[in-house]
């Protein structure tokens, strides 16, 4: 098995698989990353759609997709008048594996393993279950660490007794003007079957129109989020918005909609410009031929 493992070692040594597998960032990791970043770009801008023909063949054809024209479909209140500029999904994303469970929580132990003494039926000696432990992690890191993600994030001061972001099913923003914009934090009216707290939070939202000062719920700094199929607007953006102000709550369509005027601070900064490639733009433009021998020795440390 070893001597497979660095044979295969051997042949890969020197190729963009091995510096895709080591995390090396060569030139040529660079070029393919931002060639990606292009095709995903433009293939955002167009979806297939098909039909059945007069003999009943599947007909597959592209049509381009109108961001602005996913808006018509929203559903708002008429509380306010401002146009829907976007909609974030804000339902939670499960981490991955390598997200969850993260080695550095994991703590060393001396455990060596467990045995059920009484073996089976009181026979100590049949079929005893042995099993190793080669780690301990508290529960509350546990449960921290398998939480699910939230697209929108929030900065505050201080330590909340609910985090709106964790309530919050979707944000819609709405154009006062451009530099100010109308935040809507939709939350379900219904309490989650399985989270006491749920019921507490809906109670205490209630309570915001009375005294909004006291409230903790939206007594924050700053909101985030970078786009990733919402409607509206592309991929890959980044909005923050701070002086945030409380303007009112109100029930719609199964929500409670808590709406906070907010001031831009970035407006849709696209996230994978820090990775352009300014000479691979230049041979796309110029509809160079790829060169096949280009040398991929170039390392970036970081």
């Amino acid at each position: 098995m070893g001597e497979d493992m660095g044979h295969f070692q051997s042949i890969n040594q020197g190729t963009m698989l091995d510096d895709l597998l080591h995390g090396r960032i060569t030139q040529e990791v660079q070029t393919l990353r931002w060639r990606m970043y292009k095709v995903l770009a433009a293939s955002a801008n167009i979806r297939t759609v098909h039909k059945i023909d007069d003999e009943g063949n599947f007909v597959y054809t592209t049509e381009t997709v109108n961001k602005s024209s996913e808006l018509r479909k929203v559903q708002l209140d008429t509380f306010d008048k401002f146009d829907v500029e976007m909609v974030i999904d804000n339902r939670p994303r499960a981490k991955e594996s390598h997200e969850a469970f993260d080695g550095n929580q994991i703590l060393e132990t001396e455990k060596t393993g467990n045995e059920l003494d009484d073996g089976i039926d009181g026979n100590p000696n049949k079929d005893v279950t042995k099993s190793k432990v080669v780690g301990e992690i508290s529960s509350d890191k546990y449960f921290s660490l398998i939480k699910s993600n939230f697209k929108i994030k929030i900065e505050r001061g201080h330590s909340p007794k609910f985090k709106l972001e964790e309530y919050t099913k979707k944000l819609n923003v709405r154009t006062i003007d451009d530099k100010v914009k109308l935040l809507e934090f939709c939350v379900s009216k219904y309490p989650k079957e399985y989270d006491r707290r749920s019921d507490v939070f809906i109670k205490n939202v209630l309570k915001i129109d009375k005294n909004p000062r006291i409230s903790s719920i939206i007594d924050f700094d700053e909101v985030s989020f970078s786009t990733y199929n919402d409607t509206g607007v592309h991929n890959n953006k980044l909005y923050v918005y701070n002086n945030l102000a409380y303007d009112k709550t109100i029930e719609f369509n199964g929500h409670y909609v808590i709406k906070l005027t907010a001031t831009v601070v970035k407006n849709g900064e696209d996230l994978t410009e820090q990775y352009r490639m300014a000479d691979l733009d230049e041979r796309y433009e110029n509809k160079e031929e790829r060169d096949e021998n280009s040398s991929s020795s170039y390392v970036i440390q970081f």
